[in-house]
């Protein structure tokens, strides 16, 4: 009657793991029967056992039915504009190699985590959220454990860190996308920005969605954030036509709550 596919995601302002909904359908004669919360409080409770806090995906403006029933899941969220690059640019983002003077990227580990909070910090200043004070501890246990939610790029100038970047994979099923990745965190500390280390973590985090067999990049901004969409909008597109929402903390316990049982399935 109906199916839901989702993947893990990562929510660096509240610094939880997180689910993301790709695809939610049901069938015309299952509709109104309660299907397709069903679906949503299976995908939260199964989140949930991975410790995940939130749920969110992505919504047509025009899709008003739709509309209506996430919104007794979820919120809308209004100030956020999801932004994406595919196709061709996308894979002239992977192969390039921007110049950057005496610039050196590297794959961060558990030691780089309090840099990793300092530079989430100073991030969060810059567009006006207010991070958990335990960072550092979170970054630690979310990316570097048995089962990290992300991977992060530090990029350095005579050893001195001047930016990272941070995403993770992530999942769509529209035939052109299938696999690709989730840009969370693009931060240059000022000093060192308008001299390529943006567009050079960029093409870092591309080239390994790339060889991870991904075709696409996507991210949110900030709407007021005029600087970064500027920055953004010198190589990938806004996506003008619909929401992304939101169902997180209380909102997403209780939804995992109601979820029917579900037997695991047997071993072979």
């Amino acid at each position: 009657m109906g199916y839901a596919l989702y993947c893990r995601d990562y929510d660096t302002e509240r610094l939880w793991r997180r689910l993301y909904l790709a695809d939610l359908y049901v069938e015309a004669a299952g509709r109104a029967r309660g299907i397709g919360r069903a679906l949503m409080a299976a995908v939260a409770r199964a989140g949930q056992a991975e410790g995940a806090r939130a749920l969110m995906w992505g919504l047509l403006s025009s899709n008003l039915r739709a509309r209506r029933f996430y919104a007794s899941i979820g919120e809308e969220v209004g100030d956020r504009i999801a932004t994406w690059i595919g196709g061709e640019a996308f894979r002239g983002l992977a192969t390039a190699i921007p110049p950057a003077d005496r610039l050196a990227l590297r794959t961060a580990v558990a030691a780089d985590c309090p840099l990793l909070a300092r530079l989430l910090l100073a991030l969060s200043d810059d567009i006006g959220v207010s991070p958990p004070s335990d960072a550092d501890d979170r970054l630690r246990a979310d990316g570097f454990g048995a089962n990290p939610a992300f991977t992060a790029v530090i990029a350095e100038r005579a050893r001195e860190p001047v930016g990272y970047a941070l995403f993770w994979p992530t999942y769509d099923t529209e035939e052109s996308r299938r696999r690709g990745g989730w840009l969370s965190d693009l931060y240059v500390v000022p000093t060192a920005r308008r001299s390529g280390v943006g567009m050079l973590l960029m093409a870092e985090v591309a080239h390994r969605t790339a060889i991870r067999g991904g075709s696409y990049l996507r991210w949110l901004v900030h709407a007021n954030n005029a600087p970064a969409r500027a920055f953004y909008g010198r190589f990938a597109q806004e996506w003008r036509k619909g929401f992304v929402c939101l169902c997180a903390d209380r909102r997403f316990d209780a939804l995992a709550e109601s979820a029917p049982h579900m037997p695991c399935p047997r071993a072979e």
